[in-house]
């Protein structure tokens, strides 16, 4: 727990808000009727992650760690709910194991370091977990309660949690199909997915998520299986990827030779339920349902976190587990230490393209690209508002570009600029400002001259994608 807390509470504040965080920081930034009443236009999410965020906000404030540091907190807590769950799966050993995986896995540090819902349905799966092993062990009313609680929960979260949910919900069937506490649990689950369906209908309608679906399937199904190995980009991510692939294959193949055949049915169980909450969106990418991602799927990372502890701390097998398990928590130690403070790695830096600008004269025109980077970059400077069609009178123009990120991983050089072909013939060259993830190119004019956004969005550093506001300070 202290590692983990440690490398996501240490480094909170290193990146600035990005995109999506900010359309949170927008959302919880105003009055909490305002916000469940934007809440289904502006987000694709169930309501639990904003209801705690919009009060932990208001106490400790929307800079980057006050926000942040809710996530951060529900990500170090998963680390000893992945222990109890793998502790009543595979013993103590598992426990300590799984506890290790959590606490330095890449993309749970990730994660745990952005003002999403992620981390939070992370560690209500987890919980789920826990109330699922406990109803398989001793099926009474507090276990129907510790699994049903969580799950509905999770569902209230983020609605993809609802493939592990149900896979749950099915084998607690299968096995207890005659108890009546499952009906009470299972209902109530089912309930609360039902009260759900018009708030998910609604945000469907916006087509908030219908990016997901316009990138390359392939694509996609081979980028999840490696980002919930290593997470995102990484150094040499080629490299760890296929080690810890191999390592989960050699784990994989340990398992089978283990002795004692209900622990290894427990931790097939176990490893079927994530596998299933993968799969499952998968399949539905064939009716045209295609929001295949790995964060949409990341409820299902502790699930199988827990069932590869599990598989290597069971005894009895012809492999010893403890070096799998040391060369697995070392690599990914290994590239969460690498991911951090590389900017190249990490979110838009808003705040540094915030920076750079300065304080400027009084009226100046702002060129950002990518078109959506003026949200985040809002949150640094409020003083951002569209320009006219019309155009406005400015002294100042600046040129902003963010580095695009590569398919593969790490991002491309910081653009470079060119002189807008619509500005005025007062405006010249102030000053480039070229860091390792933007541009800033600065123009300026011994007096005010009108702009017009369609001249200047055709000097944009990433043509065809950008928006130009003005800043009046």
């Amino acid at each position: 727990m202290v590692v983990g807390a440690v490398l996501r509470f240490a480094t909170l504040d290193d990146q600035s808000f990005w995109l999506d965080e900010a359309y949170t920081v927008r959302l919880l930034d105003q009055p909490l009727a305002d916000m469940l009443r934007d809440l289904p236009d502006q987000e694709s999410a169930p309501p639990l992650y904003y209801l705690l965020a919009w009060a932990w906000g208001h106490l400790f404030g929307f800079g980057e760690v006050g926000l942040r540091s809710l996530s951060a907190l529900l990500g170090t807590v998963l680390i000893p709910v992945a222990y109890a769950a793998a502790t009543r799966l595979a013993g103590r050993r598992a426990g300590v194991l799984a506890a290790a995986l959590v606490a330095v896995h890449p993309l749970l540090v990730w994660y745990s370091q952005e003002a999403r819902a992620y981390a939070l349905v992370a560690l209500l799966a987890a919980l789920s977990l826990v109330g699922f092993l406990r109803v398989l062990e001793r099926p009474d009313g507090r276990a129907w309660a510790a699994w049903a609680v969580p799950a509905a929960l999770a569902l209230a979260t983020h609605y993809y949690a609802g493939f592990l949910v149900l896979a749950e919900a099915a084998w607690l069937i299968w096995h207890c199909p005659r108890d009546r506490r499952m009906a009470l649990a299972a209902g109530g689950v089912a309930l609360t997915a039902v009260a759900l369906l018009p708030l998910a209908l609604a945000q469907r309608s916006t087509g908030n998520t219908a990016y997901i679906g316009e990138g390359s399937v392939s694509t996609r199904l081979v980028q999840v299986p490696k980002q919930l190995l290593v997470g995102y980009a990484s150094p040499g991510q080629a490299v760890t990827t296929a080690l810890l692939a191999a390592l989960v294959v050699v784990a994989a193949a340990r398992l089978a030779t283990v002795r004692d055949r209900p622990g290894r049915a427990r931790v097939l169980v176990v490893a079927g339920l994530g596998l299933t909450a993968i799969l499952l969106p998968v399949v539905l990418v064939v009716p045209g349902l295609d929001y295949l991602n790995t964060r949409n799927v990341l409820s299902a990372l502790p699930v199988l976190l827990v069932a590869l502890a599990g598989g290597l701390a069971l005894p009895g097998a012809r492999l010893a587990g403890w070096p799998l398990a040391a060369a697995a928590c070392g690599l990914l130690l290994v590239v969460t230490l690498l991911v951090a403070g590389r900017d190249e790695y990490g979110r838009d830096d808003w705040r540094g393209v915030d920076a750079a600008l300065g304080p400027g004269p009084a009226s100046r025109a702002l060129v950002v690209s990518p078109g959506s980077g003026w949200i985040p970059l809002g949150l640094y400077d409020d003083d951002l508002t569209p320009m006219p069609a019309g155009g406005a009178p400015v002294s100042e123009v600046a040129v902003v570009g963010v580095a695009r990120r590569r398919s593969g991983g790490g991002r491309d050089p910081a653009p470079v600029p060119a002189t807008p072909p619509g500005l005025p013939p007062g405006f010249r060259e102030a000053g480039v400002r070229r860091a390792d993830t933007y541009t800033v190119a600065r123009y300026t004019a011994p007096r005010p001259e009108v702009v017009r956004p369609a001249d200047l969005a055709a000097g944009a550093l990433w043509p065809g994608d950008a928006a130009v506001m003005v800043d009046r300070r």
